[in-house]
């Protein structure tokens, strides 16, 4: 069973290039994806005057657990769960853009710009989100990092 949600495309993209996908790109997830959890939380009963095919542009076949809620039964995300669903999402591209970014960047071979721009041509970026965009979060990002850091390493 699958269901759809609406999320940016930036998004949408960088899923479809960082998960598994069945064909027509609906997206798999295996229990140790943090997204498998995270959707199993917020699925519920759908509602008698909610519509029976959802929409969205990104699709996914609903986590089936041993033991627990039963896909067939709780088959609806609300707006409330959406909107939970892609704050975690962006936090989740975010630490993705951070992590392949820091690690360019600590090679000394790319500068910030650079590796923003390989972080964007490897998930077919371009026109959906602004490397200015990336490149503002890893600077808040580093910048709290590294006080953190300098903190840990005085104690």
């Amino acid at each position: 069973m699958t269901t759809r949600v609406e999320v940016p495309e930036y998004i949408r993209r960088w899923m479809l290039a960082t998960f598994k996908k069945e064909d027509d790109n609906v997206l798999i997830f295996s229990e140790n994806d943090d997204i498998y959890h995270i959707i199993a939380d917020v699925l519920s009963r759908r509602p008698n005057n909610a519509p029976m095919i959802d929409r969205g542009n990104l699709e996914f076949r609903l986590p089936s657990p041993r033991y627990g809620k039963n896909p067939r039964d709780y088959n609806y995300i609300s707006p409330k769960g959406t909107r939970y669903i892609l704050k975690r999402l962006k936090s989740l591209f975010y630490i993705a853009a951070h992590e392949f970014i820091y690690q360019k960047e600590k090679t000394g071979k790319y500068t910030i710009q650079e590796a923003v721009m390989l972080f964007m041509i490897h998930y077919d970026l371009d026109g959906t989100i602004t490397e200015d965009a990336i490149i503002k979060d890893f600077q808040r990002w580093r910048k709290k990092f590294c006080r953190n850091r300098e903190v840990k390493n005085l104690t």
